[in-house]
Parts: structure tokens; C-alpha cells; sequence
């Protein structure tokens, strides 16, 4: 009897127990089903959100970035209205050189680091047309274009040059494009012409162009060398409306483009000599088209350049040089008075600090590319009143050192003594050396039927 008891205690205790399992995994099954279906309608929520949301370069969105940063700079209060040759020549401007020191080597271009692009620097937009005007009237008559690539055949094509052709594009210091649109170069370049003429205080002052490619975002020059020469050909097709503006030869000197006689465009020809001249710069090496292969390739960027530019090195020779604002002081700078420098080894987009600036161009470095116009932020002081540059922003403490003026002079200090005891940085060409009037007495006829200095022997 306790035995059979025992066994009706243990079937029910199983059946019980089964009976609970059964239904903590009937349970589970159904919670997880329950999980599954939120969750897909979460992913569908979100699958249809990104469907119906606009891309970030939607023409819709640049239309309304372009609204908006047209009205954040209308009453920008900028202004080149001094004129760099009459200066020249006046004791008093601040802007004498001697004739002797009348050398290109010996100016600071005020100079825009992202051509065309009318900010502001993050999810900003490219307005050719505004860009150059606002550059213009304030002074600015040196730009940087920085070209890089894509590969994304959605963008649209208005907005967009086509996947894999050189663009003028804004990107962060990670090679992330920041920018909602991009630009062609020649469309850069055709505008640059038909306006510019239009600061009449200016108008016959040189223009500096820096086609600068991006590293990494460019055909690679040993790996992929025919598309790199096919690459510079199209860049060349975007630069040739500025062709008959070019310094092309100069009196005796010869060719000035594709890197030839570069060293001699700083230093030997006279400032007043490029007047309504463009000087193109560049870091793509377009010696690439001497070899026989690339001959028949037309275009050639080697045909629109005067300079080609390099990082500099102790092994790097060349006049013109890039390195990095955080390179020049004053041990560096003591020994290259011959050379002119240009700080693209740092981020076009960044803004360096103004004292850093007043005190390179003091000890001597030329050129400290910008990103002005693209990162101007208008204060607006109340309704009725104009807007004016934030005053404690550094670029529009870096602008104003130039004074209205789209040059300073090399180791103009701007107040800076701590480097007084350095020795000048003008380049200074020697007056050229004149022989002399023979002598006289070399000259003498011994008699009348001898030549001069002929020895008789009687």
C-alpha cells in the first residue's frame, strides 16, 4: 500500500513538474516571438525613415545651406581697398621695397585655403560666383584649390562633377567629404576671369592659384601612373581659361611653365612685370608628361603651371616648398632667405592661430594660407545695424593684420620683437657686376700701324 502510494506521489510530482516546464517554455517561445516582431518593427520603422529622409546632399538641403549662408554673409564687412604698386614706390605706405627688393619672393599673399567654397566649414556649400566677388573685393587674390575624387555615381550630377573627375571638394582632416556639393575646375577658373578686374583698386595686381591635390584622394602617381597623367589632363582642360592671363616667358629668361626657370620667377623678374598675371602653383608632378609614353596626351597640366611644389627636405632643392606653420622659427628660417614657403603640409581647413601667423611672416615665411569667406562667422551687433566679424575670432585677426593691402610684406613683424636681433629676410639681388673701361694704357699703339698692346721688336 505505502509503496503504490508513493509511486501515485512520484507521477504526480513528475506530471506537475513537466506541466510547469511546458509552460515556462511555451512561455519563453511565445516572449521570443513577441521580441521578434518588435524588433522587425523597429528595423521597418527605421528602414522606412532612412527611405523617406532626404540625403545630406540633396539639392533641397544645398538650396537651403546656400540660403542661409548667403544671408549669414550679406553685410560682410570686408574690404581690400589699398593698392599694392603705387605703395611700392611711396616711402611712407609701409609697402616700399627698393628696386632691388622688387621681388615676388619678398610678398605674403593673403591667401583663401578652399577656393570657392562659401562655408561654413562643416556641412558647408561651394557658390562660385559669391565666393569670388566677397574674395575679391576683400583683398584676396590668392587661392588654394583642393582637388580630390569620388567614386559614387548617385551624386547628383548639378551638385556633383562626375564620379572619378577632379573636384574641388572640402574635406576634414580624415579625408571625410564636409562639403554638401562640390565644384568643377573650370568652372572656378571662368568666373575668376570674368571677374577679375572688379576691385578697381586692385584690379592689376597678380593672382596666386594653388592647384593642390589631396593626398590619398588622388590617383596614386607610382601605382596608378597612366590614370594619374590621364587625371592632370582633365585638371588642365578646368585651368585652360586662364591660359592668356599666364606668365608664360619673360624677356630673356625663356619657357616659365611646367617648372622651367620656376626658381627664376621669384626672384628676377621686377614686381611690376605681373601686372594682370596669374602664376599657377602646383603639387601634382607634371614632369610625368616628359616621358615618351605620355607624349601624345593632350592636355598636358605641364603646359598651364609655372611651379611645382614639394614638402620641403634637405635633399629638396626647389625655391618654392610646403611645410607646416609649426616648422618656422627662427633656427629654420636663418639660412633661407632664397626661399619661399607655403604651410599646405597642414589641413587647408584649419585655422592657425594669428600671433602664429604675424610671427612667421616676421621671421620670414610668405605664404599662410586660410579659410576666409568659408570661415567667417558674421556677428550680427542688433536688427538694425550691419553685420561685422566676430573681433576675438582668429581669422578675422589673421585678415586684418593685412590692412587692406592683398599683400604684406615679408618680415613685416606687425609689433613683434622677439625675434628683432634676426638678420633681414628681404631678398636682396646684387646690382650686376659692369666690367670696366679698359685702360688706357693697355690700349696704347706702340706706332701708328700696330694694333693696341702689340709688342714691336726692333
Amino acid at each position: 500500500m505505502a509503496t503504490n502510494a508513493a509511486k501515485t506521489a512520484t507521477a504526480a510530482t513528475y506530471q506537475a513538474v513537466t506541466s510547469s516546464t511546458n509552460t515556462t517554455r511555451y512561455t519563453i517561445i511565445i516572449l521570443a516571438i513577441v521580441l521578434f516582431m518588435i524588433f522587425c518593427v523597429v528595423v521597418l520603422g527605421y528602414l522606412l525613415q532612412r527611405a523617406t529622409k532626404k540625403p545630406r546632399v540633396e539639392d533641397e538641403n544645398v538650396k537651403k545651406a546656400l540660403e542661409k549662408r548667403v544671408l549669414q554673409l550679406e553685410n560682410l564687412e570686408i574690404g581690400g581697398t589699398s593698392a599694392l604698386y603705387p605703395s611700392l614706390d611711396n616711402p611712407t605706405s609701409g609697402m616700399h621695397l627698393p628696386e632691388n627688393q622688387e621681388w615676388l619672393i619678398n610678398l605674403c599673399p593673403l591667401t583663401a585655403s578652399v577656393g570657392g567654397y562659401l562655408g561654413p566649414l562643416k556641412d558647408g556649400v561651394f557658390d562660385i560666383s559669391r565666393f569670388i566677388q566677397l574674395s575679391l573685393d576683400g583683398g584676396i587674390r590668392s587661392f588654394v584649390l583642393p582637388i580630390s575624387t569620388y567614386y559614387d555615381d548617385n551624386k547628383y550630377k548639378k551638385n556633383w562633377p562626375v564620379s572619378g573627375t577632379p573636384a574641388i571638394v572640402y574635406r576634414d582632416i580624415n579625408g571625410k567629404v564636409l562639403s554638401l556639393n562640390a565644384i568643377h575646375i573650370k568652372d572656378f577658373c571662368e568666373k575668376l576671369v570674368e571677374k577679375k578686374s572688379r576691385n578697381s583698386a586692385q584690379s592689376e595686381e597678380p593672382i596666386l592659384i594653388f592647384l593642390h591635390g589631396i593626398e590619398g584622394y588622388i590617383p596614386d602617381q607610382i601605382t596608378e601612373e597612366d590614370t594619374y597623367a590621364k587625371f592632370m589632363s582633365q585638371i588642365a582642360e578646368g585651368v585652360a581659361p586662364l591660359e592668356r592671363y599666364m606668365l608664360k616667358t619673360h624677356q630673356y629668361i625663356g619657357s616659365l611653365v611646367g617648372g622651367m626657370n620656376q626658381d627664376r620667377i621669384m626672384k628676377d623678374i621686377p614686381l611690376k612685370d605681373f601686372k594682370n598675371k596669374i602664376i599657377i602653383f602646383t603639387n601634382f608632378d607634371t614632369r610625368v608628361f616628359q616621358k615618351p609614353k605620355y607624349k601624345k596626351i593632350a592636355p598636358r597640366l605641364s603646359d598651364y603651371i609655372n611651379y611645382i611644389y614639394r614638402p620641403f627636405s634637405s635633399a629638396n632643392n626647389d625655391t618654392c616648398s610646403s611645410i607646416s606653420i609649426k616648422d618656422i622659427n627662427a633656427q629654420f628660417m636663418g639660412d633661407k632667405v632664397s626661399k619661399w614657403f607655403i604651410t599646405l603640409n597642414d589641413h587647408i581647413g584649419s585655422i592657425p592661430r594669428a600671433s602664429d601667423v604675424d610671427r612667421a611672416i616676421g621671421l620670414g615665411a610668405q605664404c599662410i594660407p586660410a579659410p576666409f569667406i568659408t570661415g567667417f562667422a558674421p556677428l550680427a551687433k542688433d536688427q538694425d545695424s550691419a553685420q561685422d566679424l566676430e573681433d576675438n575670432s582668429d581669422l578675422t585677426k589673421i585678415y586684418k593684420q593685412w590692412k587692406g593691402y592683398a599683400w604684406r610684406l615679408r618680415q613685416d613683424r606687425g609689433g613683434v620683437d622677439s625675434f628683432a636681433d634676426m638678420g633681414s629676410m628681404l631678398y636682396t639681388k646684387q646690382p650686376p657686376v659692369v666690367p670696366k673701361q679698359p685702360s688706357e694704357r693697355l690700349n696704347a699703339r706702340v706706332t701708328p700701324s700696330s694694333a693696341p698692346g702689340e709688342i714691336v721688336v726692333s
